[in-house]
């Protein structure tokens, strides 16, 4: 008896062991992909103001397995093709609270290596008009899930789905204002990207 139970707890320290080596706490990523408007651009202009010009850097911590935190810079353009003569760029600095998905939901760990990331966080971003040399500052929400893949323990690749609203927003995503009076409104618009991590510091 006394060997069956030496054997069992020398497996699972075994199990333990291999799974701190594999678990790497902070991760560097840089992402690049679409960013849509959601909620406040004119429908009168034909483009519909969608670009591949979503850029995003960010680094996260992972406290363990199940839970971390992410700070990020994200970088947006809005513009009509194929002039650009209408649109605005958006900047935003946020921190997110970030969250395995695949740890809380056993079906979802379908395949070893892919992980279901779910993130929500709050942001400062700074919107600027085509048609303007100042900037306008807004408080940003974000909400989205990433599916991860595995490659190695230290390199994974990524695709990402975020909804951003965007509180006092004065301006349209064609650069136009959204009212003579400047009163704000609450905007929305969304990134679809695809990415790469690499994650270090067991």
């Amino acid at each position: 008896m006394k060997k069956n139970q030496l054997l069992v707890l020398l497996m699972i320290s075994t199990t333990a062991l291999f799974a701190d080596t594999n678990f790497r706490k902070l991760s560097l990523e840089a992402s690049t992909g679409y960013s849509i408007p959601t909620i406040a651009y004119q429908t009168r202009y034909q483009s519909n103001f969608r670009t591949l010009d979503n850029k995003k850097v960010a680094i996260r911590y992972m406290l363990n397995p199940k839970m971390g935190v992410r700070l990020e810079y994200v970088s947006d353009k809005f513009y009509n093709k194929p002039s650009c003569s209408k649109g605005c760029t958006m900047r935003r600095y946020g921190a997110e609270f970030i969250g395995n998905i695949s740890e809380y939901v056993p079906k979802l760990n379908f395949m070893p290596k892919l992980t279901f990331i779910g993130h929500a966080g709050l942001g400062y971003s700074t919107l600027l008009s085509f048609q303007e040399i100042d900037r306008e500052r807004i408080g940003s929400i974000t909400l989205g899930v990433t599916p991860t893949y595995k490659i190695s323990p230290s390199f994974s690749v990524f695709a990402d789905y975020s909804f951003i609203l965007n509180t006092y927003q004065h301006h349209f995503y064609t650069g136009n204002v959204v009212n003579e009076q400047y009163k704000p409104i609450v905007g929305a618009h969304s990134n679809l990207t695809l990415g790469i991590s690499y994650s270090f510091l067991k």
